[in-house]
């Protein structure tokens, strides 16, 4: 994945944007409705420590890649979102490599199971397919897959209902994206985003995205700038696909700890049939 001062990847499966407008259909989901879900986040780090007592003159260079990829079933919904579905966790697999020397990927606990998440009361209950609760640890890390659900999709609801050029702000899609991002992170907030309409490429929506993460909770002075591109089925109102990268600084928040290096986020998604 190319760092921010790169253009964002091309995918090979999508043709060149055109200069026509955007014009996005919003579905709602409808019981009976599968999709796949897959993601790759991969965090390099060098950070100096401090402390030659670890070793590397007192540096600390590590690699963290974690892969997941979950197929969803609607099983019920409510007031234009989904309130009940079957998630199969089709892969869940974390590598961390220290020093250069490659890891070995370790799965989760979710990995190759399947739930069904339901909203009860406004809270997220996770059962096994026979309806008993899931083991805690299980439970917890689904719901940090799966944080927005039961509330309408953020994007698709900021779509422009209107025929949007290229070239476009859209700051609605920005906000949208700033929230979902803050959501997915435990790490840091978001303090800025910028969302550009690009054009269309077949059946795709393409903004050109900015995320700056950091602010004043961001622990050990983290921070780091986003870039690239998400895409939005005009047809659904759903993102396909989103691709980020950028920069990434540790100015150590009254530690000794400081560096740098470099974060990227892909995620497509699709309807199963």
């Amino acid at each position: 994945m190319a760092i921010a001062e790169a253009p964002a990847p091309v995918r090979p499966d999508v043709p060149a944007p055109s200069g026509a407008d955007g014009r996005f259909t919003k579905l709602a989901p409808r019981v009976g409705d599968r999709h796949e879900q897959s993601s790759a986040t991969s965090v390099t780090l060098s950070i100096d420590a401090g402390s030659p007592a670890i070793g590397n003159g007192g540096r600390l260079e590590l690699t963290q890649n974690d892969e997941v990829t979950f197929a969803l079933e609607v099983l019920a919904t409510e007031g234009g979102t989904t309130t009940r579905a079957s998630v199969t966790v089709v892969r869940a697999e974390k590598t961390t490599s220290h020093g250069g020397l490659k890891g070995t990927p370790t799965p989760s606990p979710i990995h190759g199971k399947t739930y069904v998440l339901s909203l009860v009361k406004g809270a997220v209950e996770v059962n096994d397919p026979d309806g008993k609760s899931a083991p805690g640890d299980e439970a917890r890390e689904v719901r940090e897959h799966f944080r927005s659900f039961g509330e309408p999709d953020a994007l698709t609801q900021s779509l422009p209902s209107e025929p949007v050029r290229p070239g476009t702000p859209v700051p609605a899609v920005a906000r949208a994206l700033a929230h979902l991002a803050g959501k997915g992170s435990n790490m840091t907030e978001v303090t800025s985003s910028d969302a550009t309409f690009r054009g269309t490429a077949g059946d795709a929506g393409i903004f050109d995205v900015v995320l700056t993460l950091g602010g004043a909770q961001a622990p050990l002075g983290i921070s780091a700038e986003l870039r690239g591109e998400v895409h939005v089925s005009q047809r659904t109102g759903a993102a396909t696909h989103v691709a980020l990268s950028g920069p990434v600084t540790i100015a150590g928040d009254g530690s000794a700890l400081r560096g740098g290096g470099t974060i990227s986020v892909v995620a497509d998604a699709r309807r199963l049939p």
